[in-house]
């Protein structure tokens, strides 16, 4: 075997072991008896907070050759598959007895790969404050805005209301999130810190810590009113938190639960 091969297997091993060696949330096991409901003071609303899973399957393609390709050789192509796993925040925005919508991050529900990895499947699942676990779907996602709506056809939890009214500046806000995958159901991360403003229509910042898995945790007020999304943290300074404008996620909601709905009610007329 050739150096160029055994480097490019090196490389490949190195890749792998960089993107697979994720925080995993231990849910298995997580039912109601495994999570009995502890006592608590009622003022963060962690049964509409859920921690969503993605896991997806990966393929490289590489030139390898166990003998020198000359130049007007083609070498031999070898693909290989390998598993990543990404952990993100959400919240319930809506449900009924038989459908639940959850509001997140875009970029958590749809992770492109490099050019050069295809992806070969994905499934995505989700976690509920209460240990509740599910499957869900995506429904709906703007790119632009950084926001998705996931679908799960089961009754999940409550959903978290949400306001269009801007709050004033520094008013002491809450946040939800999974920094680093971190929490378990009863034992959900809560943050509390300040508005600052909002940058563009689509970038509120605030006070409080956030970490890659945080993307999708709810930035709620004193009286459980949801007012943006985590999106983005500040690099070198994780305490200064990036969300979505309440106008921008007010929009979104109410344009796409709308839209849901309709499409309840005709699938009802054709049943």
């Amino acid at each position: 075997m050739n150096l160029k091969t055994i480097n490019l297997l090196l490389l490949f091993i190195m890749t792998v072991f960089n993107v697979s060696s994720v925080f995993k949330i231990t849910n298995d096991s997580a039912n109601e008896e495994t999570y009995p409901t502890p006592a608590t003071t009622n003022e963060y609303p962690i049964e509409s907070f859920v921690q969503i899973r993605v896991e997806m399957l990966l393929e490289i393609e590489q030139d390898i050759s166990i003998l020198d390709c000359s130049p007007n050789m083609t070498c031999p192509k070898i693909k290989f598959q390998f598993p990543k796993t990404t952990v993100s925040s959400g919240i319930i925005v809506w449900s009924n007895e038989s459908n639940t919508l959850i509001l997140t991050a875009g970029h958590s529900c749809e992770n492109d790969p490099p050019e050069s990895i295809k992806l070969i499947g994905q499934k995505t699942t989700i976690m509920t404050g209460h240990g509740h676990p599910a499957d869900a779907v995506i429904f709906k996602v703007d790119k632009e805005g950084d926001l998705c709506i996931l679908r799960v056809t089961e009754y999940t939890g409550p959903p978290m209301t949400y306001t269009n009214k801007r709050i004033p500046l520094h008013t002491k806000v809450l946040a939800m999130a999974s920094p680093l995958g971190l929490g378990s159901p009863f034992a959900i991360p809560v943050f509390e810190g300040r508005y600052f403003g909002d940058v563009d229509a689509r970038m509120s910042t605030y006070g409080f810590p956030s970490a890659p898995g945080s993307s999708g945790g709810p930035v709620f007020t004193k009286d459980k009113k949801l007012v943006g999304i985590i999106t983005r943290v500040a690099t070198g300074f994780h305490h200064f938190s990036i969300a979505t404008t309440q106008e921008q996620t007010s929009i979104f909601l109410d344009k796409n639960i709308a839209l849901f709905k309709k499409q309840l009610f005709q699938d009802s007329r054709i049943d």
